[in-house]
């Protein structure tokens, strides 16, 4: 017995999409008559073979986009009878179905709802005839009152009593100490390979960084649990302090008075900046490596590309002629496309942008050919996943989209990998100096209470607050004279 699916939707979208690409090859086939045939044939000058040819091939052209836009048209005007035929045979055969049950019931003396109110009538009599029957529809209405207890009980241990935060931040934290011992490890890593001098100090910068970034991640682990039973003790209050407290200078600054504990946290801060420093100089380096390939057209590894000969006057002079002519070449295109409605343009534009974003995905996300890449690739999958916990959906998706956005793609290496300057090289180097360096607490001087504030804190009030004394009366009363009826 075959079954056959119809949906009307479905049929309907395909007409009026079949139309749409009819009036697209009608509109093509409108603007290259005004455009090219027209102006062709006004040509009052001497005319060549080449002329009469062109000529010839555009009105061919154009006789095909009217057939084409013909034959969509055909085929939406189908479609849309189909659709209709298809209603009328599903409107008859409900009819003769329904006629058919009607007549069978009245014939045979069915009714559904006798049938139905004497059964349920003869359940419900059973269930409360007998104690056991009784005894199974209380214990019924007990699981489910447990049951609606047990998920308010969730509710709101997750809503008011600290489960949020420490699901949160006792994830993050977890992801944090993994990402600090990747970090670690492809330092040691680079360091045991060996290298140039810069290198190597980059390595020292990046180990150093990753220890204080392990640090900070067992110290935001800690707090989470002291900020969870602080909530579970009724001080939520200090619950939320201590579950913002990510790192150990927070700690460190926000519980203690010590002056020299204070200068250990502006040491430990400072340290960090300086790492990210060195490691920003070194991302800079090898971002000016790629710019300087591509300017070059070079297929040379970037690694084997001097930091010394990128730096030279004319090959920034050669970078900046070339991104204008790039960029004006491809505005250029873009224009000319859009004015000749050229569908083929933005297709091939489109599916080349897919294609590096697939490309530049497998490189940030899937590559494990080496024990650095598989690294790097291990850190980048740690990252998204703690962007998405902490900052939401949003943060995650900008994770996964900046690696893989192309700004310009790089020859490729014999027996490597395609490689392109994306959106997050220069991105990451931003992220770095804003967290690391500008919003370093070494560097502010920003109280979290305004000046003003702070300043009438500090003054000294004349202003005295008392109890005044409260007349309490004395009643006398001899409760011998009284007399109860």
């Amino acid at each position: 017995m075959s079954v056959v699916s119809i949906s009307y939707n479905s049929l309907s979208n395909a007409s009026s999409e079949a139309k749409h690409v009819a009036k697209r090859l009608d509109d093509y086939a409108d603007a290259i008559n005004k455009s090219v045939y027209k102006k062709l044939n006004n040509y009052n000058g001497p005319r060549s073979s080449n002329i009469s040819t062109a000529s010839n091939h555009i009105s061919s052209k154009i006789s095909e986009l009217r057939s084409q836009s013909e034959q969509y048209e055909k085929y939406a005007t189908s479609l849309t009878n189909l659709e209709k035929e298809c209603r009328s045979t599903d409107k008859s055969v409900r009819s003769k179905v329904s006629t058919l049950t009607a007549t069978f019931k009245q014939n045979h003396g069915i009714s559904n709802s006798k049938i139905q109110n004497t059964f349920n009538y003869f359940l419900t009599s059973i269930g409360n005839s007998t104690a056991f029957g009784r005894w199974l529809g209380d214990g019924d209405d007990l699981s489910d009152a447990e049951d609606d207890y047990f998920k308010q009980k969730i509710e709101d241990w997750y809503n008011y009593e600290g489960g949020e935060d420490l699901i949160k931040g006792t994830i993050v934290a977890i992801l944090e100490i993994a990402i600090a011992v990747v970090t670690v490890v492809a330092a040691i890593t680079t360091l045991l390979a060996g290298g140039a001098l810069f290198a190597m100090i980059v390595a020292v910068a990046s180990l150093i960084g990753g220890i204080i970034a392990g640090v900070n991640g067992i110290t935001n682990l800690v707090n989470e649990g002291r900020a969870y039973n602080a909530t579970r003790n009724g001080d939520p209050a200090t619950g939320k302090r201590r579950s913002s407290e990510d790192t150990l200078t927070d700690t460190i600054r926000t519980e203690s008075d010590s002056k020299s504990l204070h200068g250990l946290a502006a040491g430990i801060d400072v340290l960090d900046a300086v790492c990210t420093i060195v490691s920003v100089v070194g991302s800079a380096g090898e971002l000016l490596k790629k710019g300087y390939k591509w300017t070059k057209g070079l297929t040379t590894d970037v690694k084997n590309i001097k930091i010394g000969e990128v730096l030279k006057i004319d090959n920034f002079k050669a970078f900046g002629l070339k991104l204008k002519n790039t960029f004006t070449n491809g505005w250029t295109e873009m224009k000319c496309a859009i004015k000749m409605k050229d569908s083929v343009y933005f297709d091939w534009a489109k599916e080349n942008f897919i294609s590096d974003l697939k490309k530049n995905f497998n490189n940030s996300f899937r590559n494990f050919d080496s024990k650095l890449d598989s690294l790097k690739t291990t850190k980048n999958i740690l990252g998204v996943i703690k962007d998405t916990t902490k900052d939401g959906l949003f943060a995650g998706f900008g994770s996964v989209a900046r690696p893989c956005i192309t700004v310009a793609g790089l020859p490729i290496t014999a027996g490597s990998r395609y490689d392109a300057i994306v959106f997050d090289d220069f991105y990451d180097i931003y992220d770095k100096i804003d967290s690391k360096v500008v919003k370093n607490p070494a560097f502010s001087k920003d109280s979290p209470v305004k000046a003003d504030v702070m300043e009438k804190l500090s003054r000294g009030s004349h202003i005295k607050i008392s109890i005044p004394d409260t007349h309490i009366p004395e009643i006398n009363q001899d409760f011998s004279k009284i007399r109860v009826a």
